[in-house]
Order: structure tokens, then C-alpha cells, then sequence
């Protein structure tokens, strides 16, 4: 997504008084995580012949690989704040150019969207830190992100269609949050959204659980692992969103009239997948030191980031189970230059001592065990959570825990939730990284599906249409 190749989406003169948001022909939904960030879409007749037929932009890609159906969050910017890049291709030019020597004109910023969890308040001076340790806006990093989503997704409807790009006015977007963040920080997204050129009249903001609870109530049951009894009156189940940065957690109640009902609003707290990595990021700083991590980060972030990206590959397909050894193909080279350099001995040496993880022949070698040790504090603080919720007395006689988000797919922390909670039926639906993206979409046709105003769970009912009366668009 570089700045060359952009159109931008503000390129019509409409303003908000000549927009009626009923008058829309997409809905687009932004899904911007702490780690990866992604878009889909549909159009009113896709939805009114089937509310599934969503579109998802193509498997993001770098160095000719396919990564992933989401691109990281990160964005590129010359130090003047002008945009560079965002995802796969914000980290690659940085990379190129700092193979060459010239990237100090450029910031590359990286899993920043934690920097507003747990904020009351959000200053517009808030600042963020890129790789190197400089500070620039945040309003202008997320505004500039968001920006870069969207205008990804009209040069990819153009590419598809072979038309004329869509008006603003064309488009109704929905921007997801975190249920748990605070007032100030939905705000905020929603101002750096209409910064970016989504007119406020079409931007409606969706709450990532609620929004992968809208998405399970259109599959079909016999596609769900061992059913999914969301049809029947008072089934109450809970919804455990395990994203990038954060965890929420709520429960549903299935009512009469087809309704669900929010029985405990969202909670939960930052134990998603990156405070796994920020695990094996401290085991390395404690075999190699402080000083070795440090001029790894600011000086070679090439290296820094190959191997994160081949510990994020090799932690999702982990389960409890397991008992062999995950090799990381990443190059150590580099390292080893840097422990020569800085500590006066090699990397194999750093590693001579250390239980469970190994150099070979330059590369990682970690045992089942210790990558298990990594995911152990926020695995702990998910279950308790959970266990805590469950203990409300509105919350008796749940049956179901739902499983979503970037991390439900990892087996260990599958097998650890149904361990903990064995008496309850655990549901992990198809892709459910992707859930909360296809429920945004469904939500952002039928708006009326949830009402997210009031601080009483009983005023967050919201109605999940059925095969004979479900919301159709005109």
C-alpha cells in the first residue's frame, strides 16, 4: 500500500448534507488489531441473496509468499509525517532501505493500537514510539492506517470489477473496536476514521464480540464443530474474542422473538497473542542480554522482525499435546554477530546452558515445553477472567463458550479452555480470525441487530434475523 500506488478515497466534493446513509451500495468493514489488520465487504444484493457472501481482499503477500488473510499493523512514514506504506509492504521498504543505508528519513510504527487500552483520556499531543524509539502524532499514525485500509479496499474493488470506483457516499463503513476500551479511545478511533475521509454520516463503530456473535448466528449449525444450539430460547453462551493485544469476554442470552440479550458487558483485559511474543522476547533478552536485544531492534530490524514473524507461524499451530521440537528458520547471523560484538562470545555459547532451547547450525531450536511457557501468564489470565464472569448470577447456566479472534485458532490454548471448563461445550467456528470481520459486515447492513447505548445489559438486546424474516435491505 504504498503512497505512489494510492487513490485516494477523498477524491469527490460531496459533503455530509448531501449523504443519506440509507442510500448505500457497500457495506466495508475495517478490522484494524493489534497485530494484523484487515478489510471485507459486500455489496446490498450480496447480502439480500445470501448474508454470507462476503468478500475478503486476497491473501496479503510478502517476498512473493503468502502470508495471511490480514496484513501486520504497521505503517511507514517519512520523518515529515507524510505516509509511506502500511502492512507486508511498510515493513519490506523499511527493510530494503535499511539494507542500503537509507532509512533514517524513514518511521516504521508497529503494533501501536494498545497504546489507547486503558485510556480515559486521549490528548490530541498523544504520541508514538516507532521501532528506532522516535515520536510522532498517534492521531496522524491511526488516521493514516485507517486511511490506508480503506483506500486498499476501492483499488481492489476497482481491480475486480473493472469500474469506476465507488463514491464515498456509495460506502457504508464500519470501523471495529474493542469492547472493553474505553469511551475516550472509541472516540478517538471514530475521529481518526472521519479524519481519513469516511463521511461520519456512513461510519458506524461495531464491538468486536458482538460482532463475531452476530456472524455465528448466520452459519449453518451442521457446519460447527459438535453443533452450535444458538437456535434455541434461553441458551446462554459466552463470547471469548482473543485478538493481537486484547481479550473480550461477554455472554449472550438467546430470547424470545429471536433476540439476543448481553447478560454481561464486555470485560477482559491485554492477554491476546502479543504478550506471548513480549514472553519470548524476555527469554531472549535473558540469554543475550539487554544490550544485544536493544541494537537488534534499532539497528537491524530486518533481523528483529524475520524472527518474530517465524515465532507468530510456529506458535499458532502449537497444542497441548505436543511434545517435538519447533525449529525457527530465521536466520542468526546476525545475532551472533551482535553477541561476538557486544558480549565478547558466540550465540551458541549464549545458548550452551539454556533447557529446552537450542543453536544449530544458526538456527532456533525451542522445545514443546518452553514454547507452552510462553503462552502460560495470558492463558492464565484469560481462564480467570472467564472463571470470574461465570460466577454472576446472570451468567448461570451458560452451556456454550464461543472462540474467536486471531488467536482461537491455536490448539493449546483450545485444549487449556476446555480443560478448565469441561462441562461446557467449547465452539470454534470456521476462520474464526475472521468472525468479527464478517459479523461487522452483517452488522453494518441490519445496524438494528445490536444496540450498544446504556450502561444496562438489558439495553443491548439486538434481534438475529432468521431464514423466513431476516433484515433485508431495499
Amino acid at each position: 500500500m504504498a503512497s505512489n500506488s494510492q487513490e485516494s478515497i477523498d477524491t469527490e466534493k460531496e459533503t455530509e448534507t448531501d449523504i443519506n446513509p440509507e442510500n448505500y451500495v457497500f457495506v466495508v468493514a475495517l478490522d484494524f488489531g493489534t497485530t494484523y489488520s484487515g478489510y471485507a465487504f459486500n455489496s446490498k444484493f450480496d447480502f439480500n441473496e445470501n448474508p454470507l457472501n462476503i468478500h475478503i481482499n486476497q491473501p496479503w503477500k510478502t517476498g512473493g509468499l503468502v502470508m495471511s488473510w490480514k496484513t501486520p499493523t504497521s505503517i511507514l512514514l517519512k520523518n515529515d509525517g507524510s505516509f509511506v506504506a502500511f502492512g507486508y509492504e511498510a515493513e519490506d521498504i523499511f527493510y530494503s532501505e535499511m539494507g542500503i543505508g537509507k532509512h533514517e528519513n524513514l518511521m516504521l510504527f508497529r503494533r501501536f493500537k494498545m497504546k489507547l487500552h486503558n485510556k480515559m483520556g486521549i490528548s490530541e499531543d498523544l504520541k508514538l514510539e516507532d521501532i528506532a524509539g522516535r515520536t510522532f502524532s498517534a492521531k496522524t499514525i491511526f488516521t493514516l492506517s485507517i486511511k490506508a485500509l480503506a483506500d486498499h479496499f476501492q483499488l481492489y474493488l476497482k481491480q475486480i470489477s473493472h469500474s469506476k470506483l465507488p463514491s464515498k457516499k456509495d460506502i457504508r463503513w464500519i470501523l471495529t473496536v474493542p469492547a472493553i476500551w474505553s469511551d475516550a479511545a472509541k472516540r478517538f478511533m471514530r475521529k481518526c476514521a472521519v479524519d481519513a475521509g469516511l463521511p461520519n454520516k456512513m461510519l458506524r463503530i461495531a464491538l468486536e464480540p458482538e460482532a463475531a456473535s452476530i456472524y455465528v448466528q448466520f452459519l449453518p449449525i451442521e457446519r460447527l464443530k459438535n453443533s452450535f444450539a444458538m437456535t434455541k430460547t434461553g441458551t446462554k453462551y459466552m463470547v471469548v474474542d482473543i485478538g493481537g493485544g486484547t481479550a473480550d469476554i461477554t455472554v449472550h442470552e438467546k430470547i424470545e422473538g429471536g433476540q439476543l440479550r448481553v447478560l454481561h458487558q464486555a470485560t477482559g483485559g491485554a492477554c491476546g497473542g502479543t504478550y506471548v511474543d513480549k514472553e519470548f522476547e524476555n527469554r531472549l533478552t535473558y540469554i543475550l542480554g539487554e544490550r544485544v536485544m536493544k541494537q537488534l531492534r534499532e539497528e537491524h530490524a530486518q533481523a528483529y522482525l524475520d524472527i518474530f514473524r517465524e515465532f507468530e507461524i510456529a506458535k499458532r499451530s502449537i497444542k497441548s499435546c505436543d511434545t517435538h521440537v519447533f525449529r525457527m528458520k530465521s536466520s542468526y547471523l546476525t545475532v551472533n554477530e551482535l553477541c561476538e560484538k557486544i558480549e565478547n562470545t558466540t550465540l551458541r555459547e549464549a545458548f550452551k546452558n539454556v533447557d529446552g532451547m537450542k543453536i544449530r547450525a544458526n538456527q532456533l531450536y525451542i522445545d514443546a515445553a518452553i514454547m507452552k511457557q510462553f503462552y502460560q501468564p495470558s492463558i492464565k489470565e484469560l481462564i480467570e477472567h472467564m472463571q470470574t464472569i461465570l460466577k454472576h448470577p446472570r451468567t448461570d447456566g451458560t452451556s456454550i463458550i464461543l472462540l474467536v479472534g486471531g488467536s482461537a485458532e491455536c490448539g493449546l490454548i483450545q485444549d487449556e479452555i476446555e480443560e478448565s471448563f469441561s462441562s461446557l461445550q467449547l465452539v470454534v467456528p470456521p476462520g474464526p480470525e475472521l468472525a468479527v470481520l464478517k459479523g461487522a459486515v452483517i452488522f453494518g447492513h441490519c445496524p438494528s441487530l445490536i444496540n450498544s447505548n446504556g450502561n444496562n445489559p438489558r439495553q443491548h438486546d439486538y434481534v438475529r434475523p432468521t431464514l423466513a424474516n431476516r433484515c433485508t435491505v431495499g
